[in-house]
Formats: C-alpha cells, structure tokens, sequence
C-alpha cells in the first residue's frame, strides 16, 4: 500500500502515520497540502 508524498510514492506497513504541522492552519477539517520547503533548501544532485 503506498500513498503520494511530495518526493515521490511513501510505503505504508504495519503501523504508520503521517502528520501535517503548520502555523497557518484554518481548520483541522481541511488538508493543507504538504509543506512547501523555502528556496535552497532542499538537496538535489549536481549535473556533472
């Protein structure tokens, strides 16, 4: 069983959660989307 995270499919065994945090959440009743990381910070690799 696998479900989409932001970096690609996230497998889901046994017990599992996922939590959503953040400071500018309306409601509990909607998802907010996954987090949306500030520019450079996130790694990648470098073309060669």
């Amino acid at each position: 069983m696998t479900g989409q995270g932001p970096f690609g499919p996230i497998e889901m065994g046994s017990m599992f959660t996922v939590m959503k945090v953040g400071d500018d959440l309306a409601s509990y009743d909607t998802d907010p989307g996954w987090f949306r990381h500030p520019e450079g910070t996130v790694s990648r690799l470098l073309p060669e």
